[in-house]
Order: C-alpha cells, then sequence, then structure tokens
C-alpha cells in the first residue's frame, strides 16, 4: 500500500479513475470503414449549401516521428439523432523554418481509411462511427521533420 502525500496529488488520482471510467467507449463502434456517404456528390454540394446542415470539427497536432504507427485519435460528439452526411478528415503541416519544410501549411484533403494523405508520409485510418454517434479517426504521422496537424470534420443535420 502507498501513502498519498498531498490533497492535491489524490485529486489528481480521483480525476484520472474518474476520467478513464467517463471516456466514450469505442468497443461497441463499428468496424473500420472507408466512409461512404449515402449522398452523391452534388447531393454533399448542394447539403452544404442548406442552413439546416451543421459542421462539427476537432482538431490536433501530431508529433514527427519515422514510426508508421505513430498517431493521434481525434474525436468528434454529434447531437443524438444527428444524420450523418460526410465526414472528411484534412492534414497540413507545421511551419517549420530552416529545416525539411515539406511544402503546404494549408489544410489538404486525405483519403479515410486507404493510401496517403497529399502531404506524403502521413494517412488517416479506423474511421469509426458509434452507435451513441461519436465519430473517431487515427491521424498518423511518420516525418520525422515536419510536425502535422489533423481536422476531423463531420457535416450532419
Amino acid at each position: 500500500m502507498f501513502k498519498i502525500e498531498s490533497k492535491k496529488a489524490f485529486l489528481c488520482i480521483i480525476f484520472m479513475v474518474f476520467s478513464a471510467f467517463s471516456m466514450p467507449s469505442f468497443a461497441q463502434a463499428d468496424e473500420e470503414t472507408e466512409w461512404k456517404s449515402s449522398l452523391s456528390e452534388d447531393e454533399i454540394r448542394n447539403a452544404e449549401l442548406d442552413t439546416a446542415v451543421r459542421r462539427s470539427f476537432t482538431t490536433g497536432a501530431i508529433s514527427k516521428s519515422r514510426n508508421e504507427n505513430n498517431h493521434r485519435t481525434l474525436v468528434v460528439q454529434l447531437p443524438r439523432g444527428a444524420e450523418i452526411i460526410d465526414i472528411r478528415a484534412y492534414m497540413k503541416n507545421a511551419p517549420w523554418p530552416n529545416n525539411c519544410d515539406l511544402g503546404s501549411v494549408d489544410f489538404k484533403r486525405c483519403p479515410v481509411g486507404s493510401g496517403e494523405c497529399p502531404i506524403s508520409w502521413s494517412k488517416v485510418r479506423n474511421l469509426r462511427v458509434s452507435s451513441s454517434r461519436i465519430v473517431s479517426a487515427n491521424f498518423h504521422n511518420w516525418s520525422d521533420c515536419n510536425l502535422r496537424t489533423g481536422m476531423l470534420e463531420v457535416l450532419w443535420r
């Protein structure tokens, strides 16, 4: 048994234990899929103009590494009953002056589930949509000189 020396340490441990049990579970999530909307490209473009369509997104930095398994999971939670119109993934390079700058610092759309992102040495895998409308995907970066930022965007109504 160990003794907790301070109230702050005790509160940190309680927070970590509570957080572990309150995090969304992906155990019941659907298997990895390459997202295919039930709508055509034209219908998606028209839906983007519809004022009832909402966008939810999250971004996160992905550290540099030579390991292709280096990744960060990004998560978007939608309201109950939301109808997903489209799921999109984007990545961009962080500015890295006087080093091996790999180009664009603008977000580029990435295929989800297959193939590399257009900025190279990166991909988006393991797209999951749970029954509770939690959308997640792993953003991989194996560039050993560029930090990357990933963005997971969900269009819904």
